[in-house]
């Protein structure tokens, strides 16, 4: 989940459509209209509260130090500048994350497996904290006490037979005033629960989007809803609003881009609703597999 549009970017460049390249993952969608909110939009402190909680995944490449200032200004390609259509929402933002991740515990952080598969990948990257937009176009201060280093992976799960997806990291310092989310220990969600998600869906400043009911709630694993979802909201927190608890996190989904080919460019999908002829929901591992 933490790449998307491959095949579109080979559809296009079949169709001798110049556009620079964007990663590839077929694992979200959006459901209905499209409930995606900036941090600035969102109805309720409550929701800023979540959001302090969770990181981006992102390359250091991205994150240039302006010495003077102190901060860190995070640089990289718009959403438009990698095959999206340009009235496309959000299209002007920049899109650098790769997953997302969110505090479990003091210096801990729960993302989906697939996000970190070695050693490498809790070396290569960083996870970024205050990744969101304050004010149209207006990028929240990041400074160099919001980036901090994967140390090691604790624990680490994934099998796409069996469905298992979910990873526990320990990052290289304790994280300063934040406040880990809160997890459900015991029980499963209730079929009628309003969920949240928060993440950084195509890798863009962190978003919330809510959802309405669990669809699918049998497996011992995981779960599946209609959350608006795409690559990079891969690790994402699922939160249970009524409950103010972490039911689990975001792995898997249903193809979130089409081609428009007259255009040469990609589309969000939008689905109305589940099913083999439809679209597939987004799949949720139960918190309760995290060994904590």
């Amino acid at each position: 989940m933490r790449l998307f549009l491959g095949v579109l970017l080979l559809t296009l460049l079949t169709q001798s459509v110049i556009t620079p390249k964007l990663h590839a993952s077929n694992n979200k969608i959006v459901f209905g209209e499209d409930d995606r909110l900036d941090f600035f939009d969102v109805p309720t402190p409550t929701y800023w509260e979540y959001g302090q909680a969770v990181a981006a995944m992102i390359l250091p490449e991205h994150l240039k130090l302006i010495t003077s200032e102190d901060r860190i200004e995070i640089t990289g390609k718009r959403l438009v500048d990698k095959l999206i259509c340009p009235d496309e929402r959000f299209s002007q933002q920049r899109a650098v994350a790769t997953c997302s991740g969110f505090l479990v515990g003091p210096d801990l952080l729960a993302t989906a497996g697939h996000c970190i598969r070695h050693q490498a990948d809790c070396d290569n990257y960083r996870w970024v904290f205050n990744y969101h937009l304050r004010g149209l176009d207006e990028m929240e201060l990041v400074t160099p006490n919001d980036i901090y280093r994967c140390g090691k992976i604790i624990a680490r799960k994934y099998n796409s037979r069996k469905k298992d997806d979910w990873a526990l990291i320990k990052l290289d310092r304790l994280v300063s005033n934040r406040t880990p989310l809160k997890l459900r220990t015991d029980g499963k969600v209730e079929d009628s629960a309003q969920l949240l998600l928060v993440g950084y869906p195509s890798g863009l400043p962190q978003k919330f989007a809510k959802a309405y009911g669990v669809n699918k709630n049998r497996k011992p694993n995981f779960f599946v809803t209609t959350l608006d979802t795409f690559g990079g909201n891969s690790g994402s927190p699922v939160i249970n609003l009524e409950q103010g608890i972490v039911e689990g996190i975001l792995v898997r989904g249903g193809d979130d881009y089409k081609v428009n080919r007259g255009r040469g460019c990609a589309e969000v999908k939008y689905c109305s609703g589940l099913g083999w002829f439809s679209c597939k929901g987004a799949d949720v591992t139960r918190i309760g597999e995290l060994p904590l």
